[in-house]
């Protein structure tokens, strides 16, 4: 897992993951693009399913719910019109979402909201690599 954060908000994250996945989708990695802030990755692709990672970690919905389809065999999984929606949930909830994620995927990319705050910490401890944007 891979999580791409930055201090504010509108500096690239989201483009950033996508862009990446993509390519890596193109030379054949399984991959999902998670988006853990505002729904940009819905705005970007028009894939909303009206379902997303935080309507997962709410157990309002089941994550094969959540997820929607993208270029190049992109797997997506939405945000959340919120970028307090996250807070709140209990890191074993985020772990569980993770862990299905990198079960079903060769790369997991995930766009932060803005800040640096307990969650982006958090996403990153159990991240292969954090790139800031």
């Amino acid at each position: 897992m891979y999580v791409l954060a930055s201090g504010k908000g509108g500096v690239g994250q989201t483009t950033t993951a996508l862009s990446t996945g993509i390519a890596l989708g193109r030379v054949g990695y399984n991959t999902v693009v998670g988006d853990a802030a505002i729904a940009g990755l819905t705005t970007m692709l028009g894939s909303d399913t009206g379902s997303g990672v935080h309507r997962i970690l709410a157990g309002i919905d089941r994550i094969n719910y959540a997820v929607a389809g993208g270029p190049a065999g992109l797997t997506v999984v939405p945000g959340e019109t919120s970028t307090t929606a996250l807070d709140g949930t209990e890191r074993a909830e985020r772990d569980c979402v993770v862990k299905s994620l990198t079960a079903a995927h060769d790369v997991v990319l995930v766009s932060t909201g803005p800040g640096i705050g307990p969650l982006h910490q958090d996403a990153s401890t159990r991240a292969g690599g954090t790139g800031l944007v």
